[in-house]
């Protein structure tokens, strides 16, 4: 299990993914690619998507390479609206899913929910702390990015806006102060982008496009990685993260030029590195998430995914 309560500040990676390259292997039908309130996530060997946020009962469904579907549907006690803003799956094919739910009277409410089955979902209130993005680690635990709030508005007290739970909501640590961080909105407007791999953790902080976002890693010993974000021209914007075995690579992609480039982590210059995309014909607009030594990103039309393998 990670501990965060030993967790260093370095600007070191621990893996080597200079002149780093995505092989082409392989595509497949998965119709759940096609987005519909938000992009699907590849976790954990599922795409996985959320309908009908922001209503009573959203429901969450994932689906395999064997084409394999399971849905279900959150429901939680006195919740007139839930919204989803983070969603993620199991190795063990339990959802987690975090964002914020809403009384008749208006009352808010933060939480972390876990879904096994058709089992009713175990909830993780975090009042007065709102989770909006969520990963889970290969061990199982949930980590979770966001804001502390009162009254709607921030606290101006400093504490940690990355925090570390159990499968039961006992917080096993936390890290990053909100005063290391420039700006709220690059944590609580939803722009972040988390995802996990086997012994690490993965946060771009965000905004999407401009300036003022960090990547930040949690690796197998502890050690937090803090790296500026991406260099991005005007008109680009990051549209996905993966982490892979060896690997941490976002896309970019340039709504004015038309272009799409994949950019990994190259420890010996610490940045953002062009990683080069081989056996395959066209390009990458945006990656779902990396699975084991594999990326998966969008195919020719909505009900297909391509896999590339992770080279350095």
């Amino acid at each position: 299990m990670l501990k965060v309560g030993r967790l260093l500040l370095s600007c070191e990676l621990a893996v080597v993914c200079s002149a780093a390259s995505l092989r082409f292997e392989k595509d497949a039908v998965i119709p759940m690619a096609a987005p519909t309130e938000e992009l699907p996530v590849w976790s954990w060997g599922s795409m996985v998507r959320v309908q009908r946020s922001n209503t009573a009962a959203p429901v969450v469904s994932a689906l395999d390479e064997s084409g394999s579907l399971t849905s279900v549907t959150l429901k939680l006690p006195d919740a007139y609206r839930i919204v989803v803003s983070g969603l993620t799956r199991g190795r063990d094919g339990v959802f987690a899913l975090s964002g914020w739910s809403a009384d008749d009277s208006g009352r808010l409410a933060g939480f972390i929910a876990l879904i096994a089955g058709q089992d009713p979902p175990r909830v993780i209130r975090t009042n007065p702390y709102f989770p909006q993005n969520i990963a889970m680690a290969d061990d199982g635990s949930l980590w979770t990015v966001n804001v502390v709030t009162t009254d709607g508005r921030e606290v101006k007290t400093d504490y940690n806006v990355l925090r570390h739970y159990d499968r039961t909501g006992t917080l096993l640590g936390s890290a990053i102060p909100r005063s290391s961080i420039s700006e709220g909105r690059y944590i609580s407007d939803g722009t972040g982008r988390m995802a996990a791999c086997l012994g690490r953790i993965g946060w771009y902080t965000g905004p999407h496009s401009g300036s003022g976002s960090e990547y930040i890693e949690v690796q197998p010993d502890g050690t937090i990685l803090r790296l500026p974000g991406v260099t991005l021209s005007k008109y680009e914007s990051i549209t996905g993260l993966a982490l892979t075995n060896s690997l941490s690579l976002v896309s970019v992609q340039d709504t004015q030029a038309h272009k799409r480039r994949i950019v990994a982590v190259d420890p010996l210059t610490r940045r953002w590195e062009p990683v080069s995309v081989e056996n395959f014909g066209g390009s990458i607009p945006w990656i779902y998430g990396g699975d084991g030594d594999r990326v998966v990103a969008p195919g020719n039309d909505l009900n297909t995914v391509n896999f590339f393998r992770a080279l350095k």
